[in-house]
């Protein structure tokens, strides 16, 4: 919840005290689950690869994430957010193609199994977008919105009305550029 809080707070002192509660409440999660159980649980390993992931320890989290990955059965939850922090983890080590596709494959699974959160999508959609691909970026942006709105994900709302607008704009500018060229060729 510390994580989630800190994510989405626009207030820089009140983002660093929930970072560090997450950081806290981690480490002893840590500690209490390596002290009680067989740490290759996937409870553990979720953990321990997040520890790794904020700990900037990239190429950990990768071994663990491909463990985690190995188990998990595409079309459910549980792919969706492997994949989802195996693209968190091919993004901070550079690799922005693999990023992508781990976004793609966890937005699949999503889909599949009916998660309205869409993260993945509208993410992927905001990549999309920085690269050029408007037309993709508004289709994914657009799919992730109308979902949000029918199922009235509030902090969904806010998290991608942001790119929404700038995606959205883009993409209007685009298509009466188009039109304005089609209006010039016609004469």
């Amino acid at each position: 919840i510390y994580r989630s809080i800190e994510h989405y707070t626009q207030d820089n002192r009140l983002k660093e005290v929930y970072g560090k509660t997450a950081q806290i409440y981690r480490d002893s999660l840590i500690l209490v689950k390596s002290a009680n159980e067989n740490a290759t649980d996937e409870e553990s390993l979720a953990i321990q690869e997040l520890f790794y992931l904020d700990s900037a320890i990239y190429k950990e989290a990768l071994r663990i994430n491909s463990i985690r990955l190995k188990k998990a059965k595409p079309g459910t939850a549980e792919h969706a957010l492997v994949t989802y922090y195996r693209s968190l983890i091919e993004k901070n080590m550079g690799h922005f193609e693999m990023e992508k596709y781990y976004l793609a494959l966890s937005a699949l699974s999503d889909l599949q199994a009916s998660i309205r959160d869409y993260a993945s999508l509208w993410m992927l959609a905001e990549s999309l977008y920085e690269e050029g691909d408007i037309d993709r970026a508004y289709k994914y942006i657009r799919f992730s919105w109308d979902d949000t709105q029918f199922y009235n994900a509030r902090h969904r709302n806010l998290q991608t009305a942001g790119i929404l607008s700038l995606i959205d704009q883009t993409y209007q500018k685009k298509i009466q550029e188009k039109n304005e060229k089609q209006y010039r060729y016609n004469i």
